[in-house]
């Protein structure tokens, strides 16, 4: 079993087969040359019995981010293929919403099977 920590909402069923893709970050520094960050907490998840894909907005980007009738896409900044990938079934899911002041934060913790 693994358990990962997500920083937004992932309501996944129970039973439901995933498929958790963690992509490499490339973004400039200030004073140029580059930099990569893996977002370990911001995966994008898809659920393989719905085809419903959850994402932070680290990974794609597009006029559709703020205006519902532009499409998104993938970020400039994000690697095409996913440094890590994991496939299994979920065997538990907590959605938390996070008070902290005035902020309303959400984690959620998927247990999943990993397959073979």
């Amino acid at each position: 079993m693994r358990t990962i920590l997500v920083l937004y909402a992932v309501p996944i069923p129970v039973g439901h087969r995933v498929e958790v893709r963690w992509y490499t970050q490339v973004s400039g520094k200030l004073f140029g040359g580059s930099k990569e960050t893996a977002r370990e907490h911001e995966p994008v998840v898809v659920d393989l019995d719905t085809g419903i894909e959850f994402a932070s907005d680290h990974a794609y980007s597009g006029p559709g981010l703020k205006r519902p009738d532009e499409p998104v896409e993938m970020s400039e900044g994000i690697t095409g293929v996913p440094s890590t990938v994991l496939r299994g079934t979920v065997r538990a899911c907590r959605v938390l919403h996070v008070r902290r002041f005035n902020e309303l934060d959400v984690q959620t913790y998927l247990t999943i099977e990993p397959e073979g």
